[in-house]
């Protein structure tokens, strides 16, 4: 993984505890993939296509994960956090 950063770093105030709970198996992250691939499924999307995505607000990148697991898809993210 590459970390290219586009624009000064500055301070972001944000619970670190986060990251300690945003584990693949929590409900939440579970309940938050379902959701966005039945999301993606009715706008007409295919999961097997290989597709280039952003993530906004993509933290510590679990969620880009759990996606390019699901699909075929690469996904890029960016984040204030460094």
């Amino acid at each position: 993984m590459t970390i290219e950063c586009r624009s000064p770093v500055s301070g972001v105030s944000f619970p670190a505890e986060f990251y300690d709970i945003a584990e693949d198996g929590h409900f939440w992250m579970q309940w938050r993939l379902a959701v966005a691939l039945r999301i993606v499924v009715a706008s007409g999307l295919r999961l097997a296509r290989p597709l280039r995505a952003l993530d906004v607000g993509g933290g510590a990148g679990r969620f880009r994960d759990q996606i390019e697991r699901a699909t075929q898809w690469q996904v890029d993210m960016t984040d204030l956090h460094l």
